[in-house]
């Protein structure tokens, strides 16, 4: 299992969370998500991106069609599917939009 931990400190920012990669042993990408911190009103979205950050599409709780978002401290599931070789250099991203003063830790920990 990998640990991947970003910070979100300001309104309307985005950070580089991990690379989705594929274990030799899985199918596909899990990861359990957990962000802490103060939010300042703000909202935290995940997303996944293949072009560095430029386009984001959200993500979805696994098993659920409930975009990925939290406006306090929480905890969830991603799950995503990848390339056969991981050549696609798909990567998880969050944003905070309309937050004052935020200080948000994000924790991942996934099945590489």
């Amino acid at each position: 299992m990998a640990k991947y931990t970003a910070s979100l400190v300001a309104q309307n920012t985005s950070v580089f969370i991990c690379n989705i990669d594929k274990p030799r042993h899985a199918n596909d990408w899990f990861a359990n998500v957990l962000v802490t911190g103060t939010f300042g009103g703000g909202t935290v979205t995940f997303g996944y991106t293949l072009d560095n950050g430029v386009t984001i599409v959200p993500t979805f709780m696994d098993g659920t069609a409930t975009a990925t978002t939290a406006t306090s401290a929480s905890a969830f599931n991603l799950r995503a599917g990848s390339g056969d070789n991981n050549s696609d250099k798909v990567q998880l991203w969050a944003f905070i939009l309309a937050a004052t003063n935020p200080s948000i830790t994000i924790n991942v920990f996934d099945n590489r």
